[in-house]
């Protein structure tokens, strides 16, 4: 979406001597803080994969000279998640985000592909394959699907629903919001979107506290919610002010190199 801003061109892709400098900035700008992160983001970074991984052989060229330890995480939409890219990332610890935005009809919706085929069966085949593969590894990290609320496909329930049926137990749901000085946004959730996300949101709470009262397990979201209400409570109420990253601790690089 940054290719919108001017800030990033649509079909270029970021060289490796480009990759390499990030990572030498990054190094240079850390100070002495010895764990650092490396998220590549896109577009579809998978676009991209053998500069992929000439970043990690750098990485792990460089860390130990620097006394650096490198966390790599990747965010995918999921269609080119083959088999031998997935055991690549168990072998290098990847920690691994598909966005995946729920059932057939919402995901082609929010996210439909550049040749106008329906590639729903392949993404949802390919997130399945790296969920079971990083839990059959052992490797302890789980792979997040994430799904974003729209206006024209906003409910919770099912979206929650459908991802648990799936088999997946680390998933997360993000509303789709226009920020205050930006221009509307059609697919944003308007006023009454965000009531009934709200209202859904508080029945899955319900569910989940019901379970626990029964001696049940809450399913993988409802226990999301609950303990994410319990830190809140446990946790000082002082304003957070921005939750993101960008700016503080996150620098977010362009193709071209632009922070």
């Amino acid at each position: 979406y940054e290719a919108h801003n001017g800030s990033n061109a649509r079909r270029r892709l970021m060289s490796f001597e480009m990759a390499k400098e990030c990572v030498d900035y990054l190094i240079e700008r850390s100070g002495r803080r010895p764990d650092l992160q490396i998220t590549f983001f896109g577009g579809e970074p998978l676009l991209n994969f053998k500069v992929m991984q000439q970043v990690v052989e750098y990485c792990e060229t460089v860390g130990p000279e620097h006394g650096k330890r490198f966390t790599i995480e990747t965010i995918t939409n999921g269609s080119l998640l083959k088999p031998e890219i997935v055991d690549y990332f168990i072998e290098k610890r990847f920690m691994l985000m598909v966005s995946l935005d729920g059932y057939r009809e919402m995901n082609n919706f929010n996210r439909p592909s550049v040749s106008g085929h329906d590639l729903y069966d392949t993404i949802l085949r390919n997130a399945r394959y790296a969920d079971q593969a990083y839990k059959r590894s052992g490797v302890g990290l789980p792979v997040k699907v994430r799904a974003n609320l729209t206006h024209e496909h906003h409910d919770l329930i099912r979206t929650v629903r459908f991802m648990e049926s799936q088999g997946f137990t680390t998933i997360g749901v993000s509303t789709v919001e226009n920020l205050p000085w930006a221009e509307g946004d059609l697919h944003a959730l308007n006023e009454q979107d965000l009531a009934e996300v709200a209202a859904q949101r508080e029945e899955l709470m319900e569910s989940g506290m019901q379970a626990v009262r029964d001696g049940r397990k809450p399913s993988p979201y409802e226990g999301r919610i609950l303990n994410q209400a319990l830190q809140k409570v446990q946790k000082s109420t002082k304003p957070r002010g921005l939750r993101c990253g960008a700016g503080r601790h996150t620098n977010i690089v362009d193709t071209a190199g632009n922070i």
